[in-house]
């Protein structure tokens, strides 16, 4: 059987992030591994949040805030600190556990996915902004967490 790999799509986008209180542990040794099984770690690459997440003020205030102002936006999970874009796109979308990844360019780099530019693409990275999505098919929508803020579909 002839398997084809995951694709990504390189575009650009901007999204805002709130202001978080607690902190993400930076001196653990986290893992996770590409899909070629190339290790990703590091204290500034991969971070897990200590402390408490939003409190339900917070998590309410977001939701309001982004249902007004992004009406095209449907929210699938509420926001939290436990995981960002990158994480959801890469490692916690396929069942790995929520983490912070600031640089999800290991798992382009290393053959575990490759370059397109079309509707074929199973995720999409923003270089310039920062952000990570994955595709889904027939619709074609975007799904992504943004931030700290909510996982949601654009479409």
């Amino acid at each position: 059987m002839n398997r084809r790999k995951p694709i990504y799509v390189l575009a650009f986008l901007a999204i805002l992030v709130f202001a978080s209180a607690g902190h993400y542990d930076d001196a653990g040794t986290y893992i996770i591994y590409t899909p070629q099984n190339t290790p990703i770690s590091g204290g500034n690459v991969v971070l897990k949040w200590v402390g408490d997440d939003m409190s339900e003020s917070e998590i309410s205030s977001a939701n309001a805030y982004y249902a007004q102002n992004y009406p095209y936006a449907t929210r699938v999970a509420d926001p939290t600190y436990t995981y960002n874009c990158h994480a959801f796109a890469w490692w916690v979308n396929y069942g790995g556990e929520k983490l912070w990844l600031n640089y999800p360019t290991l798992f382009m780099s290393d053959g575990s996915f490759e370059s397109c530019s079309s509707y074929s693409a199973t995720h999409v990275y923003y270089p310039t902004g920062g952000h990570s999505a994955v595709m889904t098919t027939a619709p074609y929508y975007v799904k992504s967490k943004w931030g700290s803020l909510g996982l949601y579909y654009i479409g």
